[in-house]
């Protein structure tokens, strides 16, 4: 099944009679290559007669022309920010070429459900840097190959934002509404309706929904055992932030005497967290908790060093964190490293 997609054309070349199709990319007009099949000869005398009284000559064979005439273009597949074989469709008279984004192209040939309509895609999110509703569903779009594993199965409570991060306004999501789509699935727990975020559809249905923040247990619904561990390195402020980097980086002298990998991530505004996946079914929320407890006691009981407060003008010791996540299901143990 051929692709769609809607674009700008930016050029002629009176030569090959290829035109020049662009698209709004990152807020820039971005040429994205050319085509010449697909227009009937009515079709191509008018758009060579836009271009001629619209455009600008730059060279003995080539025209180029503000962004004004859309249109829409089929093709193969997109690879490497190309299409592949494309091919003229139909004029767009009524179209702005500002709607003719990099985003838009991505969202509509994405294998999503039909029913599924993107609101408001112009909603601005956040202010620095500029991201509106449409970047931010494309993203997920982008993303939901690497992130669709860690959410699968799990039971999923959510943080929306229905002003965007601009408002602040924020409410946790736990229940599955009542107006969801069909093809969102759920699993009831504790007398909780938890949506599965198990495909693309939801993925991009809760985009829409403005659910910002993502949050999931350790373990897949049916099991008792954790996926993965999770030390959380949290500075007192965004002020102290090499303080959770130097703890990271002695998580990570640890680690590489075991054989053991951590992936660390940024979190919270300030914070780090270093995940270690696991084996499924092979350890227990105690056997996780025995190994989580020995290296955070190991690490307080070294020798701490003092640091400089600027905003203090005076010596001080700070503390970072350990927040240890799968030692308990219900509760997290903490312990103080001082660094």
């Amino acid at each position: 099944m051929r692709k769609k997609g809607r674009f700008f054309i930016t050029g002629w070349n009176v030569t090959t009679n290829q035109f020049e199709y662009s698209i709004v990319y990152q807020n820039k007009v971005k040429a994205m290559g050319e085509f010449s099949e697909g227009l009937n000869e009515q079709e191509l005398a008018i758009l060579v007669s836009l271009i001629q009284k619209n455009g600008k000559k730059v060279s003995q064979v080539k025209y180029s022309i503000s962004p004004s005439i859309c249109i829409q273009l089929c093709f193969r597949d997109i690879i490497e920010d190309t299409l592949i074989h494309p091919q003229f469709m139909q004029f767009l008279p009524t179209e702005q070429w500002e709607t003719c984004t990099w985003e838009r192209l991505l969202i509509e040939n994405a294998n999503i459900d039909s029913s599924i309509e993107v609101t408001h895609p112009e909603k601005p999110l956040w202010d620095n840097p500029k991201i509106n509703k449409e970047q931010l569903i494309a993203y997920l779009v982008c993303v939901a190959p690497r992130l669709l594993p860690f959410v699968k199965n799990r039971l999923l409570t959510t943080i929306r934002y229905p002003h965007g991060y601009i408002g602040k306004e924020c409410f946790y999501q736990k229940n599955k509404p009542d107006y969801a789509p069909s093809f969102v699935n759920s699993f009831i727990k504790d007398e909780i309706d938890y949506i599965l975020c198990n495909d693309l559809s939801t993925l991009v249905w809760l985009g829409n929904q403005l659910a910002l923040e993502y949050h999931t247990p350790f373990e897949t619904i049916g099991s008792d055992h954790p996926l993965d561990i999770v030390f959380d390195l949290d500075p007192p402020d965004e002020t102290h932030f090499l303080l959770a980097v130097d703890a990271a980086q002695k998580l990570n002298k640890i680690f590489e005497e075991l054989n053991i990998i951590g992936f660390p991530k940024l979190t919270g505004g300030k914070g780090i967290q270093v995940h270690i996946p696991i084996m499924h079914h092979h350890f227990s929320y105690e056997d996780t908790r025995l190994f989580t407890s020995f290296i955070a006691s190991y690490l307080v009981e070294k020798k701490p060093r003092f640091i400089y407060d600027r905003k203090n003008e005076k010596e001080s010791r700070e503390k970072v964190i350990y927040r240890l996540y799968t030692a308990c299901r219900r509760k997290n143990d903490d312990c103080s490293l001082l660094s």
